[in-house]
């Protein structure tokens, strides 16, 4: 059965073309490469984004996050925290975490610094392990 024709325009895939390899690399959708092109865009001249607009699509991400990690419908932005960077998350998350003394901290084997060190510097300081 053939997919319906707008189903089909929706994705960035030429007419006579079937694409089934979308676990490492699926068709994009026409909508998300005209966002990504306008952030695109956007972003060669960030002069022009005054702090408000900045600040609007960060409180719009913000939703539109809470939105989809509360299914339930109780979604709340305030639950949403948009951090600069994992290293950023990880140090304001280890820095804030009740541990105490006993208290152990699992780590994966080769985890990168940045999610690493945090919690190093932190146990160090309370004693937990």
């Amino acid at each position: 059965m053939p997919l319906p024709a707008d189903a089909r325009d929706a994705f960035l895939v030429p007419e006579r073309t079937i694409y089934l390899d979308t676990a490492t690399n699926a068709p994009r959708l026409r909508s998300v490469d005209a966002a990504l092109r306008a952030a695109w865009d956007e972003g060669r001249t960030p002069w022009r984004l005054s702090h408000a607009d900045w600040e609007a699509q960060i409180e719009r991400v913000r939703s539109l996050a809470s939105q989809l990690f509360h299914a339930d419908g109780r979604a709340d932005p305030d639950s949403v925290a948009l951090v600069p960077s994992l290293a950023h998350a990880m140090s304001t998350i280890a820095a804030s975490w009740p541990l105490r003394v006993g208290d152990t901290v699992a780590i994966l084997d080769g985890e990168f610094p940045s999610a690493l060190l945090p919690w190093q510097v932190r146990c160090a300081a309370t004693g937990a392990g």
